[in-house]
């Protein structure tokens, strides 16, 4: 019979990953060829850590953890995942958690490995409004899209003696994973890089890429009389070549709503808000702001009746920006 350890809420964003993994070893982010064969199983396996890619969209979880004498999938479990994983010691601490999250520590009780069985559903709304921090769904969301709906992710840790292979134990529509699972996929560390600026990174990132951040900072600092504001960089793009432009959102600026500054190989500044998809790339763009100087500013929105009521600020501040990166990219 299953035991219940502990049951919380995880995430409250579109980061749409859950993780098991020893604290001292987790990491935010996954990159190049390990990130692709996540994408196709659904899962990216270290000894370390194990990063799940749960079905929906909303990037919000219900997790409970168990432990069993048995390996058992539960009725409604749309995705099942089983991989191993092995504790060190009796006391170790684990830690569930989603990117950028803080997460939540617990502890088996008894080293040795595992069979870790991943079991994934959507919540129904007289659940949801049962579970502290899930009130915002409601019948209405309900009827919009069912990948929107909250998550309840199980995690079943099984007593094993051998070392068990991956295995994927159910799959929901659309989910048509590879024949050869993969554990311990090639990691790349990421390139050096600011470590007060959280990255999602570009194949085009440069040093340049960074100074024209710092501008962009100290910019914003003198035109909005405001502290540091909290810079992160995005991969994917909207429109034109490759990853091009790479957006830097922009947020923590009093009373300011949080916007983008996009920045094109050829130098030329855009002001914008972006909608993003499921795994942080570009979906659409909600607004952009640019500057030609023959023609003026441009506003172009996904509803054309939106336009900000501070966008004749925004306009100085482009104006102000183009100065300050002029000479970065002339070169």
């Amino acid at each position: 019979m299953a035991k219940l350890l502990m049951a919380c809420g995880i995430g409250g964003n579109r980061d749409a990953i859950i993780c098991i993994s020893h604290p001292s070893k987790y990491i935010g982010s996954v990159y190049g060829e390990a990130f692709d064969v996540g994408l196709a199983q659904k899962f990216i396996w270290y000894p370390e850590f194990v990063i799940y890619l749960p079905p929906g969209r909303s990037g919000s979880y219900w997790a409970e953890i168990y432990v069993s004498d048995t390996l058992e999938l539960q009725p409604e479990t749309i995705r099942a995942i089983a991989v191993p994983f092995t504790v060190a010691s009796d006391w170790e601490t684990l830690l569930v958690s989603n990117k950028f999250d803080e997460g939540s520590l617990f502890c088996l009780g008894k080293q040795g490995n595992y069979q870790l069985l991943f079991e994934a559903r959507y919540l129904a709304v007289n659940e949801a409004d049962k579970l502290a921090g899930f009130d915002w769904y409601t019948s209405e969301l309900s009827n919009t899209s069912q990948t929107s709906a909250p998550e309840l992710i199980r995690f079943t840790f099984v007593p094993t003696v051998e070392f068990s292979e991956p295995q994927i134990l159910r799959a929901e529509a659309g989910f048509n994973p590879p024949q050869n699972l993969s554990l311990n996929p090639p990691y790349e560390e990421p390139p050096l890089h600011r470590t007060d600026i959280p990255l999602i990174l570009s194949s085009h990132v440069t040093p340049q890429t960074f100074e024209f951040v710092s501008i962009c900072e100290r910019a914003l600092q003198e035109f909005y009389h405001a502290e540091r504001p909290r810079a992160h960089i995005h991969r994917g793009s909207a429109f034109g070549e490759p990853e091009d432009p790479m957006w830097v959102d922009f947020s923590n600026i009093p009373s300011v709503h949080p916007f983008s500054i996009s920045i094109k190989r050829d130098g030329s500044l855009t002001l914008g808000e972006v909608a993003r998809g499921e795994f942080g790339q570009i979906d659409r763009i909600i607004w952009q702001l640019k500057h030609a100087s023959e023609e003026g500013f441009i506003w172009e929105a996904y509803h054309p009746s939106l336009i900000r009521r501070d966008a004749e600020e925004l306009q100085q501040l482009l104006l102000l920006l183009k100065e300050r990166a002029r000479n970065l990219f002339s070169s």
